[in-house]
């Protein structure tokens, strides 16, 4: 999550939806850590125009969201943290908005014309 590489490589790749998988538990309760990881999520979702899945375990306690952030980053949804719950979201392509279109368009320009 702390680096893009991985996030790129799918954006050339063309996804619409990008899913995440983690085992980030602690034998504390480390919200910061929590809050680190769902901003970085977040911004995996802005620089790469595109919706990310991430899904997390929650014992003995959960340093990583179950959420669906959206391809501006905003939160769609997100499980109660520490709590068990199944998350459900109906996934739909959406056109991109004003930004993410700008968002898009750099990114093709420095990634696809720089190659």
């Amino acid at each position: 999550m702390r680096f893009p590489e991985y996030f790129r490589e799918l954006y050339a790749r063309k996804t619409d939806l990008n899913v995440v998988l983690f085992y980030d538990v602690s034998d504390v309760d480390d919200t910061g850590r929590y809050d680190l990881i769902k901003g970085h999520l977040q911004t995996r979702a802005v620089e790469n125009v595109s919706t990310i899945v991430s899904v997390d375990s929650i014992h003995p306690y959960q340093t990583a969201p179950t959420a669906v952030f959206g391809k501006s980053g905003q939160i769609l949804k997100e499980c109660t943290r520490n709590q068990p719950e199944l998350l459900i979201y109906d996934f739909e392509k959406t056109e991109d908005d004003f930004g993410e279109t700008g968002r898009r368009r750099i990114s093709d320009t420095f990634f696809f014309d720089g190659k």
